[in-house]
């Protein structure tokens, strides 16, 4: 879907705020571009539709339009959702999910469905890609180690079979977890490429005890870990997340569990292949 504008929303007593407006499209697996034409234009309105910036298309005129037709086509013609096994690249593969208070019993089942969805879209082994999860509230806990599945239905399993305690938000010691688990690849699988998928609803507790994330996260950079983080309704911070990642760009904000459920082919994975 691409929307064109040249300015902003009005502010009518029956409009519907635009992040509430594009909730059922984004249910539906619908991918949002939009084209801001002008000087008129808020770009902060645009951004809440879309589901990156990246998707946000700024051109000074309606001359500068039609330049960019050919560019905003390209783009859009390479959206695809992935079906299960698609991937044929083979990374490691770990998931850090957010196990505190705020997620809620109700939610923690879309949590982890998620999680079953990124992974079912490569095949999983020892050999091929293989994939970790580690889950964190007041402290990190390893579930799924690398090797540990055989194939997509045993990694399934196992994510069905992790419970949930709820505690506190340490992103910092879901973190540090996973610098351990990278950190044990050996041989062949240790040039594969490394990915890392963070959840967070909520913001890093602030526990005396608690590593910043900017040196929490140090290890994993240096061990070229892609991280990629996602958050999830109201409460969590974009500046906290734009600490643990490389770019904007891998911040994925969604406004509640549904959404992140029905968004979960389009995490980009496959761009960080070798």
């Amino acid at each position: 879907m691409i929307i064109l504008t040249d300015g902003r929303q009005s502010q009518d007593p029956d409009t519907v705020p635009l992040q509430e407006a594009v909730r059922p499209l984004r249910q539906l697996g619908v991918r949002i571009y939009t084209v801001a034409i002008g000087d008129e234009v808020d770009l902060k309105e645009l951004y809440q539709v879309t589901e990156r910036n990246e998707d946000v298309f700024p051109v000074s005129d309606f001359a500068d339009l039609a330049n960019m037709a050919n560019d905003i086509a390209l783009k859009t013609c390479r959206v695809t959702a992935l079906s299960p096994g698609q991937c044929r690249e083979h990374i490691n593969l770990v998931f850090v999910m957010d196990m505190s208070s705020s997620i809620t019993a109700k939610n923690y089942p879309k949590e982890k469905d998620f999680v079953k969805n990124v992974a079912d879209t490569f095949s999983i082994s020892p050999t091929k890609t293989d994939v970790g999860v580690i889950t964190y509230n007041r402290d990190a806990k390893l579930w799924i180690n690398f090797g540990q599945s055989n194939n997509n239905e045993e990694f399934t399993q196992g994510v069905d079979n992790i419970p949930y305690w709820g505690g506190s938000t340490r992103i910092d010691n879901g973190l540090e977890a996973a610098v351990k688990l990278f950190s044990d690849l050996k041989g062949e699988r240790a040039k594969l490429p490394n990915v890392l998928i963070l959840l967070t609803d909520g913001k890093q507790n602030s526990d005396p005890r608690a590593t910043p994330l900017e040196e929490a996260v140090l290890p994993l950079f240096q061990l070229g870990v892609k991280i990629f983080a996602v958050g999830v309704g109201e409460q969590f911070s974009r500046d906290e997340l734009r600490l643990i990642v490389e770019k904007d760009q891998d911040i994925f904000a969604v406004n509640d569990f549904d959404e992140l459920l029905a968004n979960s082919h389009k995490m980009p994975v496959q761009p960080v292949m070798k």
